[in-house]
């Protein structure tokens, strides 16, 4: 996950918008796991980054989009407008905070051990159900991936010093 923020922060230049789009990739990458062909580490991690490149290409034209649309609405610089809500882009504080926890998040999660960030990652940004993490992780039973996941969620909290 550190990855594609990284990926996706080097191509945006902007951290709120490269955390939700290492998000959308990390999504696409486990709905699409499937359609993952290779054998090695290298390999995926190079079907990974073609995901990444993909989800950044598509913020961009949606970022273009708003901004052409925005113009023809006469808002103002910063101000995004998406039908009837308007949205002002983050504070520079708000940027830094945002960074600054995405950061820490990342952090602690790659100080968990391997199975245990695995389970986050399923549940948390992959929105897997309890049943699809036992089936992949060969957990067992969906009751085991669920008592799993509490404890890794409880270390994870312990890195995060919550």
């Amino acid at each position: 996950m550190a990855h594609l923020c990284l990926g996706a922060r080097n191509r945006l230049r902007d951290d709120w918008e490269s955390v939700d789009v290492a998000q959308e990739a990390a999504l696409r990458i486990c709905r699409s796991s499937t359609e993952f062909r290779g054998m090695t580490e290298a390999q995926f991690l190079a079907w990974a980054r073609t995901v990444v490149r993909s989800v950044v290409t598509d913020a961009g034209r949606r970022r273009a989009a708003a901004k052409r649309d925005a113009e023809r609405l006469g808002a103002s610089e910063g101000e995004w407008v998406l039908g009837d809500a308007h949205a002002t882009t983050p504070t520079p504080s708000q940027v830094a905070m945002g960074a600054e926890a995405a950061e820490k998040f990342l952090s602690a999660l790659a100080r968990l051990p391997e199975h245990e960030s695995e389970l986050i990652v399923l549940r948390k940004l992959c929105g897997c159900t309890f049943e699809e993490i036992a089936d992949e992780l060969d957990t067992g039973t969906a009751a085991r991936a669920r008592a799993r996941l509490a404890r890794a969620l409880g270390n994870l909290a312990k890195e995060l010093d919550l």
